[in-house]
């Protein structure tokens, strides 16, 4: 129902121009490139932000100094439009010491989403080289920090799940790379040597899995954590070292780490290495070096992961496939991405890569070959390895990187399928600019970059960027900025997005009688008798990136004399139609007798059995441009739909025969044995939810070849696959229709 009658760029321009001259845009993005939406601007440092996208926006945590010589960790939750949602600068997670924190540092920071608009944090209690205890909470999506069952407390009063794969408090250092989510509002997270996984609630729910090597890898080396879900439903990860003695490298190799999922809840389960190793490179003899290592899903069970080694003497990219049962799908050894460059310059090599949507991925990597100005570039890889972009790479950027600052690159996948690149350009003051690759042959789509910030940039730019995708074409960029004032400089967090373009889009769904109804024909289309109140509802959503005043939101219906109006209680209480934000109208009017209509209504064949069927239509305008967006609702009078003699009105099944002209299957007529005013021929719904499910189909199974009266829903006196039948039709779906039920 979304009408997309936009017109082309320049229309769309003055479109625009126009909603901003008759309304505010409620953002709080800023204009200015060198002073960007800030985050937190508390005193003293912040650093090491992360940032991940949940339901109703983005949140971001990082390391802070504001207490001095104490580290703590903070977060803050903001909207697209760039609105935070948590208190002013952040709201703090860990704070030590306090409750079970017992040391100053809380640091090293994981994040993940929880999957309900909050998301799960942690850290590490730490004093360097002699005590590192990890904890991870969740944090909800109105900034509660309560975790675990019970949990334990930190500050007052939160509280935080320790992870104990060691009993001994204070050895067990959760990795730098941080934690993955899994599919059920858990986690998996390395602790050292072992591998746990914690459900939804902060419970362990594995045994502790213990491995030869350690999850924590020095962060040149790199390690990839790949999140995966079993055709069978089963969660897992993979997980890529590079294996490292003191000198070279004996391998790169892969495992496959997978819960069963059999015992819990009543006992723990036991992870298991499916794969056990699967060697991704293998180099003759244990002298080259390798770093820069990354991995992420090939989107069917395995992975793709990227790194660097000297195999030839020179350093260069290379990449390797492994599908979901471990086996090589890019050669023995890899392929080969980029040129080699000399071996005192891999220092200065970075990579970064996104998953394609297709099997294959997007790479991009640092060309280091000029000593001052570096050349960002890019290839795209198909399923089976195939260079899609030129060879050689695609050259992201003109004017070149910053040298000394190729970590500052990151690399998401768009909405619209395309690609957009982050990096330091060169330049005194430096620039952060993102750029957009065509997905077909990497084509730079926006000019020579949109600027993220333009200024100084924290002296240390080690893992000082995150972007994410916005989910509508752009991207969210969070980043450290060097702050000055009379007592000294440090580190700010600000964030920015940067969008595909400002689109104005509104959608409107219109129910008649709380039903969609928008075929003449479908089941859900109301039978209302003659005089009967209609009423209609007016859902307007506004699905784009511009904010409307309520003078501009026009909402109208295509039948003369029914007017909708504003229930004000929809609003957020300023009146005006945010992003994201959804407002109600409602009408009402005496149904008409559709056997003999007024000339000036839309009258259509319905109800499944052509009689005369009322149809108007809902539309929103937004006042002086051309956005607009209609839905079409129905209703028809009572009537005797499936002509089994019992008037719609009164009938507890309407479209399947069950009256004393056409009984059901077993003679019966209304048959209706758990009393909802559903007749038991279309009311498959035993737990009485409105909704056909999984909890409905297990009743069955438990019932099956019984008399049990409820699950005989053709009422023939046994439950079989007739009944079966009907709830495989019904699934998913409401109860009825019945005349009975408004």
């Amino acid at each position: 129902m979304m009408y997309e009658r936009l017109q082309k760029f320049i229309a769309l321009t003055g479109m625009i121009m126009a909603v901003i001259v008759t309304g505010p845009v409620l953002a709080a993005w800023s204009d200015d490139p060198t002073a960007r939406t800030p985050i937190c601007t508390a005193e003293y440092q912040q650093y090491f932000p992360q940032l991940v996208a949940v339901d109703g926006g983005f949140i971001a945590t990082w390391n802070d100094q504001r207490r001095g010589s104490y580290q703590d960790v903070y977060a803050q939750k903001f909207s697209i439009l760039g609105e935070m949602l948590w208190p002013e600068n952040g709201r703090v997670i860990a704070e030590g010491p306090a409750g079970s924190l017992e040391q100053l540092l809380q640091v090293r920071t994981g994040l993940a989403h929880d999957g309900d608009g909050g998301a799960l944090i942690a850290w590490g209690d730490i004093i360097p080289g002699y005590y590192d205890q990890g904890f991870v909470t969740k944090v909800t999506p109105d900034a509660t920090v309560a975790w675990g069952d019970p949990g334990e407390p930190i500050q007052t009063p939160d509280t935080a799940v320790p992870m104990l794969a060691n009993p001994l408090r204070g050895a067990n250092p959760i990795s730098q790379y941080g934690i993955v989510a899994d599919s059920e509002g858990g986690f998996f997270v390395p602790v050292h040597y072992s591998l746990g996984r914690f459900d939804a609630e902060g419970r362990l729910r594995t045994e502790w899995f213990n491995h030869s090597r350690s999850f924590d890898p020095h962060s040149s080396l790199g390690l990839g954590l790949v999140p995966l879900v079993e055709p069978g439903g089963q969660d897992g990860v993979i997980v890529v070292w590079i294996s490292d003695p003191m000198y070279g490298i004996d391998n790169i190799q892969a495992h496959k780490f997978v819960d069963p999922e059999t015992s819990w809840p009543t006992t723990a389960d036991t992870i298991e290495d499916t794969w056990g190793e699967v060697l991704l490179y293998d180099p003759p003899d244990n002298v080259i070096g390798a770093g820069r290592l990354r991995a992420i899903s090939d989107g069917s069970g395995g992975l793709i992961a990227a790194w660097m080694d000297n195999r030839t003497g020179s350093y260069g990219v290379y990449a390797q496939r492994v599908d979901t049962d471990g086996n090589l799908m890019w050669g023995p050894e890899g392929i080969a991405v980029s040129e080699d460059y000399a071996s005192s310059l891999h220092n200065s090599i970075t990579i970064a890569m996104v998953a394609d949507g297709e099997g294959g991925v997007v790479i991009t990597w640092n060309d280091p070959s000029n000593l001052e100005i570096h050349t960002l570039k890019a290839q795209r890889l198909d399923a089976n390895g195939n260079e899609q972009w030129t060879a050689g790479g695609v050259v992201v950027d003109t004017d070149g990187l910053e040298w000394g600052s190729p970590l500052n690159v990151s690399l998401v996948q768009a909405t619209d399928g395309n690609f957009i690149v982050l990096s330091t350009l060169a330049g005194r003051p430096p620039e952060l600019v993102v750029q957009k690759l065509a997905a077909a042959d990497g084509e730079l789509l926006w000019g020579e970059g949109r600027t993220v910030y333009e200024g100084i940039l924290t002296s240390s730019v080690y893992d000082h960027t995150k972007m994410v995708s916005d989910g509508r074409g752009g991207a969210i960029i969070a980043f450290v900025v060097t702050a000055c004032s009379e007592i000294g400089c440090w580190g700010d967090i600000y964030a920015h997005r940067v969008q595909a373009l400002l689109l104005p889009e509104l959608d409107i769904e219109k129910r008649t009688n709380g039903r969609q109804a928008d075929g003449a024909d479908d089941d859900d289309v109301p039978r209302i008798a003659p005089e009967a109140t209609v009423s209609w509802s007016y859902e307007v959503a506004n699905t784009g990136d511009v904010a409307f005043p309520r003078a501009d939101v026009l909402v109208s219906d295509s039948q003369t004399g029914v007017t909708p109006v504003l229930d004000v209680a929809s609003d957020d209480g300023d009146l005006i139609l945010s992003p994201d934000e959804t407002w109600t109208y409602t009408a009402s009017a005496p149904a008409l007798d559709l056997a003999l209509p007024p000339g000036d209504v839309t009258i259509v064949p319905g109800c499944n059995d052509g009689r005369n069927t009322y149809e108007n239509t809902g539309r929103v305008d937004v006042a002086g441009t051309t956005v607009f967006d209609e839905d079409t609702s129905h209703y028809c009078n009572m009537g005797d739909v499936d002509a089994d003699g019992i008037t719609d009105s009164a009938d507890n099944c309407l479209l399947k025969a069950n009256g004393p002209l056409i009984p059901d299957p077993g003679g019966n007529i209304q048959l209706d044995t758990d009393g909802d005013d559903y007749g038991n021929l279309c009311d498959p719904d035993f737990d009485n939810n409105l909704v056909t499910n999984a909890a409905d189909l297990a009743y069955m199974k438990t019932r099956f070849f019984t008399t049990d009266a409820n699950a005989d829903l053709t009422g023939n006196g046994v439950v079989n696959a007739a009944d079966l039948a009907i709830i495989k039709i019904m699934f998913f779906g409401p109860p009825g229709p019945s005349g009975l039920v408004p």
